[in-house]
C-alpha cells in the first residue's frame, strides 16, 4: 500500500467533511466563472444598446448582484468547510502519530534526536495538512471542471474552440506542472529533509548551549546550521525559478485560448450566427475557465513534500515496539506489587555488551530498597526493565508471582510513582503541574506533599503562591526547586511503589538529609499519611515500597536493603549496618560513591 493510500485511510473518518469541501469548491469555481461571463455579456449588451439608441432593462443587473452575493457567500462557506476539515485532519494526525510513537519510547527511539522527533510530530504533520487543502481539493476540482467546461464551450459556442481550450487547459493544469515538478522534484523533497535537519540541529544546540560554550564548539555547530540554511535557500531559489517559468507558461496558454476565441468565434459573429455580446462573453468565459487549473501547479509542487513528510512519519510508525502488550493481558491489581528479578541479563542492543548480568533481587510490598553505585553501573537499567521500557535478554521479572510479560506495559507503569532526574514542568502554574499526578488532589494534599518535598516554604514566598507560573520547562525555578516539585508530584500519585532517582542531587547536605528523612518517614509512606487514610488512597491498607537510586550515602541507614552495583554486577548487598560492619564492603561502598566526607 502506497503512502498516499495510507493517508487517505487515515482521513476516512472525515470523508464527509472532505467531500463537502470539494463540492463547495467546485460550485464556487463555477459561480465565479458565471459571474464574470454574465457580467461581460451584460456590459457588452449595454454598450451596443447605447450605441444603437435602444432601451435596456436593468433587471439583469439584479441577477448579477445576486450572483456576486452567492459567489461571496459560497467562497466563505467553502473556506470554512475546507479549513474545518483540515483542522480536524491535523488533530487526527497528531493523535494518531503520538499514539504510535508512545509505545516505541524509549527503546526504538534511542537513535533519534529529540529535535528530529519534534520536527516529525510538528512540521511534518503540518506538511501533511497540505495533502487535502492544497493537493486533493484543487486536483479533484480541476479534473472534474475541465471536461465540463469543454463540453459547455462545444455545446454553446464551437467544437473547435472547445477542443482548443480543453487542450490548453490540460497543458496548463497538467503538462506544465508535471514538467516543472520533474525539474524541481528533488529540491522539493530535499526541503523537507533539510528543514528537519535544521530543526534538529537548532533544538540540540539550544539544549546543549552550556556545554557547547564550555568546549568552544558553538561556532562549529553554527556553521553547520548556516550550511543547511544555504542548502535550503538554494533549493528554494530553484523551485521559485521553475515556478516563475511555469506561471508564465500558464499565462501564455490562457492567451492562446483567447486567440482561439478570435479564430473560431469571429466568423460566427460576422455571419450573424452569434450575437455580438456573446463575443465578449466567450472571451471572458474562456479566460475565467483557466481558474480551474491555476492551483494545480502548486498542488503538484506540494506532492513531493507531502510524500517526503509522510515517509518520515511512516518510518516511525512502521517500527515494531521492543515491548509489546500481550493479546490478552492478565489483570494486575493496582494496590499491590511484589517484584522479583531472577538471574536477569540485559543489553540495550541485541549485539551489544551486557549492561546487567545475573541480577537477582526482590522487592516485596512495603520494602525500601536502595540501588547505589557509580555512573554506568546499571542502576537506571534496572529501572528501565521494571518500567517495561526494555525486555531482558535472559532471566525473569515477575510481579505478584507472574511474569511481567503477561501484563500490559501501561498497567505495569501505573504501579510506579516516579521522581526522575530530569523533571519536566509545563509552562503553567505550580498547582497545575502538581495536579498532573492526581487531578482530584485537595489543596491540603498538595501542601502536604510539598512540605514533605521541602518546597512548600519556597512556594508560600511567591506572590501568587501555588498559582505562580514556573515558566517554560520550569525556567523560573532553580534545578533543586524543579527536582523537589517533581518529588512532590510523585508523592501525590497513589501507587504502591515510589521510585526516587537521585532526589537529593543539587541540594546542600542539610536539605538533602531533611528531604530523604521526610520521604522515607512513616508520614510519607503509610496510608494515614499523605493520602488521608486507608480507604482514600487505593492502597488497600498497605505501606508503599521505595526504590532509591543514589550516589549519596544519605538515607541508606533507613533502607531495608542496599544493593551496590558495579559494571552491571551486584558487588555487595545487605542492610546499611551490615555493610558498615564489614571492612571490605565498607571501603568498597565508600570508594564507589566517593563520599569519604560522610563517614562518621
Amino acid at each position: 500500500m502506497s503512502d498516499m493510500q495510507r493517508l487517505l485511510r487515515l482521513f476516512r473518518p472525515y470523508r464527509v467533511w472532505m467531500i463537502i469541501g470539494v463540492v463547495l469548491s467546485f460550485f464556487t469555481l463555477f459561480a465565479n466563472i458565471a459571474l464574470l461571463t454574465y457580467s461581460g455579456w451584460f456590459v457588452a449588451s449595454m454598450v451596443l444598446a447605447g450605441a444603437a439608441g435602444l432601451s435596456v432593462g436593468y433587471s439583469t443587473a439584479i441577477i448579477i448582484g445576486a450572483m456576486a452575493v452567492f459567489r461571496t457567500i459560497g467562497r466563505y462557506v467553502e473556506r470554512l468547510v475546507t479549513h474545518e476539515a483540515t483542522f480536524r485532519l491535523l488533530a487526527q494526525l497528531r493523535v494518531w502519530f503520538y499514539s504510535h510513537l508512545e509505545p516505541l519510547a524509549p527503546a526504538r527511539l534511542q537513535n533519534y534526536q529529540a529535535g528530529d522527533l519534534l520536527s516529525r510530530i510538528r512540521a511534518d504533520i503540518d506538511v501533511l495538512e497540505n495533502f487535502y487543502l492544497r493537493f486533493l481539493v484543487p486536483v479533484v476540482v480541476a479534473a472534474a471542471a475541465t471536461p465540463l467546461i469543454a463540453i459547455a464551450i462545444g455545446h454553446y459556442l464551437s467544437v473547435e474552440l472547445a477542443l482548443t481550450t480543453f487542450s490548453l487547459m490540460v497543458v496548463s493544469g497538467l503538462g506544465l506542472p508535471l514538467l516543472t515538478d520533474k525539474m524541481s522534484h528533488a529540491a522539493a523533497r530535499r526541503q523537507v529533509e533539510t528543514k528537519a535537519r535544521m530543526r534538529a540541529q537548532l533544538v540540540e544546540q539550544k539544549q546543549g548551549l552550556g556545554e557547547l560554550l564550555i568546549y568552544g564548539a558553538l561556532e562549529q555547530r553554527q556553521a553547520e546550521v548556516a550550511a543547511l540554511s544555504n542548502e535550503l535557500l538554494n533549493d528554494q531559489r530553484r523551485i521559485h525559478a521553475v515556478s516563475g517559468v511555469m506561471q508564465g507558461g500558464q499565462i501564455i496558454a490562457a492567451g492562446l485560448a483567447v486567440w482561439g476565441v478570435l479564430l473560431f468565434i469571429t466568423p460566427l459573429v460576422e455571419s450573424g450566427a452569434l450575437q455580438k455580446p456573446y463575443f465578449a462573453m466567450a472571451i471572458l468565459f474562456v479566460l475565467a475557465s483557466f481558474e480551474a487549473v491555476m492551483a494545480t501547479p502548486q498542488a503538484i509542487h506540494t506532492l513531493p513534500m507531502v510524500q517526503a513528510a509522510s515517509r518520515r512519519l511512516f518510518e516511525i510508525i512502521d517500527a515494531e515496539p521492543k515491548v509489546r502488550a500481550p493479546a490478552r493481558p492478565a489483570k494486575l491489581a493496582a494496590q499491590k506489587a511484589d517484584i522479583e528479578l531472577s538471574h536477569v541479563n540485559f543489553a540495550y542492543r541485541d549485539e551489544g555488551p551486557l549492561i546487567l548480568e545475573d541480577i537477582s533481587l526482590s522487592l516485596p510490598q512495603g520494602k525500601k530498597l536502595a540501588l547505589v553505585g557509580p555512573t554506568g553501573s546499571g542502576k537506571s537499567s534496572i529501572i528501565n526493565l521494571l518500567l517495561r521500557f526494555w525486555p531482558p535478554q535472559d532471566g525473569e521479572i515477575s510481579i505478584n508471582g507472574r511474569n511481567v510479560g503477561d501484563y500490559a506495559p501501561e498497567d505495569v507503569r501505573r504501579l510506579f510513582a516516579t521522581a526522575p532526574q530530569r523533571i519536566h514542568l509545563f509552562n503553567t502554574t505550580i498547582r497545575e503541574n502538581l495536579l498532573l499526578a492526581d487531578g482530584n488532589a485537595t489543596p491540603e494534599e498538595l501542601e502536604k506533599a510539598c512540605r514533605l518535598a521541602c518546597i512548600h516554604d519556597f512556594i508560600k514566598q511567591q506572590p501568587d503562591g501555588y498559582d505562580a507560573y514556573v515558566g517554560e520547562a520550569g525556567l523560573k525555578l532553580s534545578g533543586g526547586q524543579v527536582r523537589r516539585l517533581g518529588v512532590a508530584r510523585a508523592l501525590l500519585k497513589k501507587t504502591p511503589i515510589l521510585l526516587l532517582d537521585e532526589p537529593g542531587e543539587g541540594l546542600d547536605p542539610a536539605l538533602e538529609h531533611k528531604l530523604l528523612a521526610n520521604l522515607l518517614s512513616d508520614e510519607s509512606l503509610n496510608d494515614n499519611g499523605l493520602n488521608g487514610g486507608p480507604d482514600n488512597n487505593g492502597m488497600g491498607g498497605r505501606r508503599r515500597s521505595v526504590i532509591l537510586i543514589t550516589h549519596s550515602l544519605t538515607g541508606l541507614d533507613q533502607m531495608d536493603e542496599v544493593i551496590v552495583l558495579e559494571d552491571g554486577h551486584i558487588l555487595q548487598r545487605g542492610d546499611h549496618n551490615q555493610l558498615m560492619e564489614k571492612d571490605g564492603a565498607y571501603r568498597q561502598l565508600h570508594n564507589l560513591l566517593g563520599e569519604y566526607a560522610v563517614m562518621q
